[in-house]
């Protein structure tokens, strides 16, 4: 998030040296000034989640290829900026996740062994805490998946849309 408002304003800085003569300028429409300085004057947007289960109906687990097939089909594919958001505003995840655990799927290690780990968040002792999975393990019915919300645009949302 924030190497794209360091590009914001790298771009809103290139404008900015361009407005003066483009003001002058007959027909000049600066519209697209105006949203950039309303972009650079909000706060960066906190994403909202919703976490989707990784099973069909029936099924009590699967294997992790299969896990990650369905979460690319979902597009629930949790990044590293999604787990650092949600391992540092633990309070952003919902009371009733406790008790399940929340898989990034792209977020993983390779094992001494050789084998590909994946990241995930559970509960316990009062906490969210970090812990990898083997992807050739048996994925169960408490994983979640984490997903942004999205807004009525269809575009990635936050609290502020």
């Amino acid at each position: 998030m924030e190497n794209i408002i360091k590009a914001i304003k790298y771009l809103a800085d290139l404008i900015d040296s361009h407005r003066s003569y483009q003001h002058e300028s007959p027909g000049f429409d600066n519209t697209c000034s105006r949203k950039i300085d309303k972009i650079l004057s909000e706060e960066p947007t906190k994403p909202e989640f919703e976490f989707l289960s990784f099973l069909e109906k029936g099924e009590t687990s699967v294997g992790g290829t299969e896990m990650l097939k369905r979460a690319n089909k979902l597009k629930a594919n949790g990044t590293q900026e999604d787990l650092d958001y949600l391992l540092s505003h633990q309070d952003k995840i919902p009371e009733e996740m406790k008790g399940n655990y929340i898989v990034f799927t792209e977020v993983t290690k390779r094992h001494s062994d050789g084998g590909l780990d994946v990241a995930y968040l559970i509960w316990n002792d009062g906490r969210w805490w970090l812990s990898f999975g083997r992807l050739g393990s048996d994925w169960f019915a408490r994983g979640r998946l984490p997903i942004r919300k999205r807004c009525q645009h269809e575009r990635i949302c936050c609290s502020n849309c």
